[in-house]
């Protein structure tokens, strides 16, 4: 949880007056560069990230129709219950935080930026097909039993609040109102019904106790609605909706659309069931029942319909397969396993859902079939590279050598390409072969002399392995001059100014990174050995204990 200082002293912060505008960086690091709209409380923005280059989605506190300390209370629970989900179908929240804009305190939080839409702008296009509908219902059931094995009831489950990916698959987002069992359940005022009519389970109503068979009444309704185009329940006024909610027995999806197997009528009718008794136990077991009706197609005896999308084209006027979804990817592959462009976007769309292992496969298979293509070989390279980062030591080891491989090889065919010599170089970097990889950022560099990353590691190399801070400094301060808020430049910088006896200058720099993120452990050790210098021993001596404190996550 976020301290409870830090919210106390926001209430009263709450984003109004001047807007953002694109353009401004915010507290130093988020450049914003387009609004992407509203959203319950939060105005939400893209932005980039400029410490690490990274496109993000920014959502800023907004001054509403709620209370302050109310929506603010909503704010951090959506940080902290998402902040704690790490699941490849649900938004990953980065960070929160707070800064000063104008003459206001502005609350603001960073999220995955997520290229798609909602899924309620793709049912008003049309109704989408079986399979396609099977498929984001399964994976919105793995995200909700992800959150439900931590007690997080997500309570506003939607079509609005699911983003279906360009690149294939679905996210759930929004979990302003989610219930954890950290936090209470005290966001609504007594009386007050927070969330979406349409798609609320009968007990919301009346007042029963919630728990995640609530997500899984309103995950039917999603789906029933996928499958027949129409809502489950289509009263116009919230009395008649909570009627129908409590009292009017659902249509199976079969009788809107003729055609959609009893079995998946089964399951919406049981989801859609009054008595959560008598819905299905857990969202693991709706998803592998969406699983079992989606192999190998939408579901046995299914006959299309009118209101299905057309057929798919003949293979000659099917679409260029780097613009296809998951699904038409997989449909491919299943009359030609070994089409090697369907393998290797496939494996785009599956590194896009987190299904690493996955790509890797669909990679390796491509490699065989066409050895010699360097662009093959350098996405499998990023892969192994991705696991080796995030692999237990032992793993990792191999893994690094496979990435190694696959680098060399890419180089080989792609003699010309920056990211296959500057991956190459991050792999000899990390299994310390520094001066290999020395050379490689410095070939990088050579064409590129704003590679930001190149110039980082190469300065480094210079200050850690070949004692040469002067020119190091140089190195890092070209990296500014690109990035001024960069704080591992600036630590490197604070470094090498002391190193070189201009210990005061250097103090000015690492408190500097500092400011920008105080929970970097390399920096207070820098500054522990400026203050050292400069005879500060109770300074050098604090900075110690601070590290030591963020080392053992106090």
């Amino acid at each position: 949880m976020f301290p409870v200082l830090l919210y106390s002293r926001l209430v009263t912060g709450i984003r109004e007056g001047e807007p953002m505008q694109p353009g401004e960086v915010l507290d130093g690091r988020y450049e914003m560069t387009a609004a992407l709209g509203e959203g319950g409380f939060g105005e939400v923005w893209q932005a980039v990230d400029t410490r690490i280059r990274r496109r993000v989605a920014v959502k800023l506190l907004k001054a509403g129709a709620e209370s302050a300390e109310k929506a603010m209370r909503r704010f951090f629970q959506e940080a902290t219950t998402a902040g704690n989900l790490s699941h490849p179908h649900i938004v990953t929240v980065h960070d929160i935080s707070h800064t000063a804009h104008g003459d206001q305190r502005l609350v603001y939080l960073v999220m995955e930026l997520l290229d798609g839409e909602s899924l309620a702008a793709v049912v008003r296009r049309g109704t989408p097909a079986p399979a396609d509908a099977l498929l984001w219902a399964r994976q919105i059931a793995d995200a909700l039993a992800a959150a439900h094995a931590r007690g997080i009831i997500h309570r506003d489950v939607k079509p609005e609040n699911v983003i279906v990916l360009r690149a294939g698959g679905v996210k759930v987002v929004d979990f302003g109102i989610a219930k954890d069992p950290d936090a209470g359940d005290g966001l609504t005022t007594t009386g007050v019904i927070i969330g979406s009519p349409h798609y609320m389970a009968p007990e919301r109503f009346t007042g029963q106790p919630l728990d995640a068979r609530s997500d899984l009444y309103s995950l039917g309704c999603l789906l029933s609605e996928l499958l027949t185009g129409e809502r489950a329940f289509t009263g116009r006024t919230f009395p008649e909706l909570i009627y129908q909610h409590t009292q009017q027995p659902p249509v199976a999806p079969g009788t809107r659309r003729p055609g959609l197997p009893p079995a998946l009528d089964a399951l919406v009718l049981a989801l859609l069931a009054k008595d959560p008794a008598d819905r299905p136990a857990t969202a693991a077991e709706v998803r592998d029942r969406l699983t079992a009706l989606a192999a190998p197609g939408p579901g046995p005896g299914y006959t299309p319909t009118t209101k299905d999308s057309p057929a798919a084209p003949a293979p000659a006027q099917a679409p260029a397969l780097k613009d296809a979804g998951l699904g038409e990817l997989n449909r491919v592959l299943a009359a030609d396993p070994d089409n090697p462009e369907a393998l290797f976007h496939r494996a785009g769309r599956l590194l896009d859902q987190g299904e690493v292992s996955e790509a890797l496969a669909d990679l390796d298979r491509a490699v065989t079939l066409l050895p010699d293509n360097g662009h093959l070989h350098l996405q499998r390279a990023f892969v192994l590279d991705h696991l080796a980062h995030d692999a237990e030591i032992f793993i990792s080891t191999s893994h690094q050598r496979q990435a190694l491989d696959a680098y060399e090889t890419a180089v080989r065919l792609l003699p010309d390409s920056v990211e296959a010599h500057y991956g190459r170089g991050r792999v000899l970097d990390r299994t310390n072969r520094r001066d290999e990889a020395f050379e490689e950022y410095t070939w990088v560099l050579e064409r590129q002399p704003d590679h930001r990353e190149a110039l980082l590691h190469s300065a480094d190399i210079l200050r850690e392995h070949h004692n040469s801070p002067d020119r190091a400094l140089r190195g890092y301060q070209r990296l500014l001059s690109l990035e001024p808020g960069h704080v591992q430049a600036l630590i490197g910088l604070a470094d090498c100014l002391h190193r070189t006896g201009r210990s005061a200058e250097a103090l000015n720099e690492i408190d500097r990174a500092i400011r920008l993120d105080p929970r970097q452990i390399a920096a207070f050790h820098v500054r522990s050995d400026i203050c050292t210098a400069l005879g500060r021993l109770e300074e050098a001596v604090e900075d110690m204990r601070r590290a030591g404190e963020i080392l053992s996550g106090d």
